[in-house]
């Protein structure tokens, strides 16, 4: 308590004597992401919202609803069957891929003055979260910037050590005859595993501290590193357009007509795991004989396994851009590309290490046609097609129709959204030979159809949508965490509910989810997802007497948040593949996450208090996302972020 108190001091002091006035950020940053294959700018403003800022764990930050291991930083995954979220393209990564930075999420920035934003949180068991960002201009055309991310945690129960460093520098050249994009990204994870707690009645029946709650494995670790250099240029061939300012006076601007581009990408991914011992005992157990953790180990000496792979891929691009000013407004991409693949495993024997490198090669084209400067109406198509190598006959189509509906000040849209995919299934998923898992399948390519029809609401805060799809091939790990495939279609549904309610200083933000499949035996989910939060929301010292420095300078937000998945039967964790697999022993869910929090706005600065996990032990004792891998106990959560204009 004396630290946070410590820290909560220092950042309102630094908050009056060293930041400007939060409205700089009006005109002077702009940020936004690339699209569309990195092809299309989308723009969105930089949070400095109160809303939901005591949400520091970043699995939470992207899902609802997960399967995790308890602790920041461990293995996640989403428990919806629709999501947005973008993957790495190295499988065995997926389940850090919430904690990490990725290419396609790359922000850039155009500002006036430079930017740089310190995000720090920290709990129990030295358990902490640092994100710093830097971004300026050097010229009207060129910005850069740097990115820093660390996560650090002893872990609330046995061996849950985390170590993670993340790093992200981007640079931008836009004029109106070049522009260029370049990224450098970086992950390092390091951790320790331990298999779960041995006996779930350690926390469903007992009041045992965690650190002496006995654990499966005693000394397994993992390594996991990934980069990735992404350079986008294009070269544009512009048209003169005269805008009238009044009747006599005309501004002339450049509008881009052609571009010519070329996108190059590069990345290397390794995962190594290491173990030496891999029984266990369970006291619990009248026998309490020497328990294997894992089914086969064909070398029972030390493990040490190493997984790496590497793409490589260039695309050419030819771009028709849209216009309001002609007669043919919609614009179109033409794409042909090469992308190549190195996969390669390697086992260290007692006798021999056995080793394995492939590469694969796919050359493909696409298309695009899109309209998005329409007022009401708003579209785009676009399809890739692999027409030689490894995938040859993989094929996607995506396709959205957006009506935009104005009724005087209010703002809402309807839109439809479809795809269909047929993808070659991952390599490794075919072929991959370790110290406890080694198999060889030939899948059928799986075939994925969405459909999605949502309503947004931005005047009401309120968005209601629906989703339907259809699964051909299904690739998942089955209950001995094996790669497995259901050969049928099954369809998946999903519909959801987002409204935001006021009443005088009272907020009520509320997250529904439902969502069914037709083959729940290769598909856990739970049926029902809440999320939610009641809270005050105030401005205080909003009084005219007081200096204008002092006046409006806290908001403040003080609450409960509220998280809540319908029972199911929870995923179980691999951690030498680093898999969440199917299991059917055992329920999870259908018991509240509870926390209470106070989230503090002073100028520039923001911080939160939280104490979480309330339930734990008061109101529930079946407290787990992942099967044998328990939530941390309740406990105080500090965190603020500080934004500095200058």
């Amino acid at each position: 308590m004396k630290r946070i108190f410590l820290y909560i001091t220092f950042s309102v002091i630094s908050s009056f004597c060293f930041s400007n006035s939060i409205d700089s950020t009006n005109n002077t940053i702009k940020t936004w992401k690339l699209t569309n294959d990195f092809q299309k700018k989308e723009y969105f403003k930089i949070d400095t919202s109160l809303d939901n800022f005591f949400i520091y764990l970043p699995n939470y930050k992207r899902n609802i609803s997960n399967s995790f291991l308890g602790n920041i930083g461990l293995p996640s995954k989403s428990n919806l069957l629709f999501n947005s979220n973008s993957y790495s393209p190295f499988i065995f990564q997926h389940s850090f891929d919430d904690n990490n930075f990725l290419t396609q999420d790359v922000i850039f920035f155009y500002t006036e003055k430079p930017f740089t934003n310190v995000t720090f949180s920290s709990g129990g068991n030295e358990e902490q979260s640092l994100n710093i960002t830097h971004t300026q201009n050097v010229s009207e055309f060129f910005n850069f910037g740097l990115r820093y991310r660390a996560i650090s945690t002893d872990g609330f129960y046995l061996k849950q050590l985390v170590k993670y460093h993340s790093f992200n520098f981007w640079s931008s050249y836009n004029s109106p005859q070049y522009s260029m994009y370049f990224s450098y990204v970086s992950n390092k994870n390091n951790l320790f595993h331990n298999g779960g707690i041995v006996d779930d009645s350690y926390i469903t029946d007992s009041t045992n501290r965690a650190n002496n709650i006995l654990v499966k494995l005693s000394d397994a670790k993992a390594e996991l590193k990934g980069r990735n250099i992404n350079l986008i240029q294009k070269f544009n061939i512009n048209k003169k357009t005269k805008t009238p300012i009044n009747d006599s006076v005309f501004k002339t601007t450049l509008e881009p007509l052609i571009s010519i581009g070329y996108r190059f990408n590069y990345g290397k991914y390794y995962k190594n795991y290491f173990d030496a011992v891999t029984t266990y005992r369970n006291p619990v157990l009248s026998n309490n004989i020497e328990l294997n953790y894992y089914n086969n180990t064909y070398n029972y000496s030390n493990t040490f396994d190493s997984t790496n792979f590497r793409i490589f891929k260039n695309e050419f691009i030819l771009q028709l851009h849209e216009s309001a000013n002609r007669k043919i407004k919609f614009g179109a991409n033409l794409i042909t590309g090469l992308k190549s693949r190195d996969y390669y495993y390697f086992n260290k024997d007692t006798l021999f290490n056995y080793s394995k490198d492939t590469i694969v090669n796919d050359y493909y084209y696409g298309f695009e046609l899109y309209n998005s400067v329409n007022k009401k109406w708003n579209w785009k198509l676009n399809s890739i097609i692999v027409y030689k190598g490894y995938s040859v006959g993989n094929i996607s189509v995506k396709g959205m129709l957006r009506r935009n509906i104005f009724f005087g000040k209010a703002n809402s849209t309807f839109t439809i959204e479809g795809s269909f995919n047929r993808e070659t299934n991952d390599y490794f998923l075919s072929s991959y030979y370790s110290n406890h898992f080694r198999w060889s399948n030939n899948f059928l390519p799986p075939e994925n159809t969405k459909i999605k029809l949502y309503y947004n609401n931005f005047n009401w805060n309120f968005e209601v949508g629906t989703y339907i799809g259809f699964r051909d091939n299904f690739i998942f790990f089955d209950t001995l965490a094996i790669p497995n495939q259901v050969t049928h279609t099954y369809g998946i549904y999903s519909g959801y509910i987002k409204k935001n309610i006021k009443v005088w200083k009272l907020r009520f933000d509320n997250h529904i989810v439902y969502q069914t499949a037709d083959n729940d035996s290769v598909i856990h989910i739970p049926e029902f997802v809440y999320f939610g939060s009641i809270y005050f929301d105030d401005i205080w010292f909003n009084w005219k007497w007081i200096p204008p420095e002092f006046n409006n300078v806290l908001r403040l937000q003080i609450g409960f948040n509220l998280i809540y998945n319908s029972s199911y039967y929870g995923y179980a964790y691999m951690p030498s593949i680093e898999q969440f697999y199917l299991q059917n022993e055992v329920l999870i869910g259908n018991y509240p996450i509870i926390s209470v929090f106070a989230n503090f706005k002073i100028k520039n600065t923001r911080i939160f208090v939280k104490y979480e996990n309330l339930q734990f032990g008061n109101i529930s004792t079946n407290s787990f996302t992942t099967v044998h891998y328990p939530l941390s106990k309740a406990g105080l959560k500090f965190g603020l972020s500080w934004n500095f204009y200058n």
